[in-house]
């Protein structure tokens, strides 16, 4: 993100771009990846409660020590099993938001991490259906850039960092 900030500025672009945000903003940054991770680790925990106590309400209700171990798929049959997940998701999608411009806010603006949490979670909400169409599309993009023994990635990953930058630019900027 340096880098395409840099080149829209400067108009250049160097390989010491690629480095500049543990030169310039390591402590910030490295506290935004911190929060990111005690969050994620938080809702993990909940998730795993979840599918704890899932199972053992499912685990309850029938005889385990006649089941055949084939029938796994009695466990996975019952929709409650899937709880959990929606859970994660419902807590998870918004905490991709929260993360997906904050780093290039504290680097680029030096917005402190909580604000540049919560201006990102803004940025995407208000844009909720481009990022959408943008989240599929990289997706298939990846999925085919990684069928070439995962040379395609070398195009793929830049140009999707790109296109994160010009909406970056857009929502804060525009």
């Amino acid at each position: 993100m340096i880098g395409a900030h840099r080149q829209y500025r400067e108009g250049r672009f160097e390989i010491s771009h690629l480095f500049a945000g543990v030169s310039e903003s390591a402590g910030p940054l490295a506290l935004v990846g911190v929060v990111y991770l005690l969050l994620a680790l938080g809702i993990a925990i909940v998730a795993g409660l979840l599918f704890a106590a899932v199972f053992a309400s499912i685990g309850s209700s029938m005889d385990l020590s006649t089941m055949d171990p084939n029938d796994f798929d009695i466990f996975l049959a019952n929709p409650i099993v899937l709880l959990p997940v929606l859970v994660a998701m419902l807590l998870g999608v918004p905490l991709a938001m929260a993360m997906f411009f904050a780093p290039s806010l504290v680097a680029l603006d030096q917005v402190p991490v909580l604000k540049a949490l919560g201006l990102s979670f803004s940025g995407c909400l208000k844009n909720i259906m481009p990022f959408l169409i943008y989240g599929l599309v990289a997706i298939v993009l990846v999925i085919l850039g990684s069928l070439p023994l995962m040379l395609g990635l070398l195009v793929v990953v830049p140009v999707l960092t790109i296109a994160i930058y010009t909406a970056y630019r857009d929502i804060f900027y525009g």
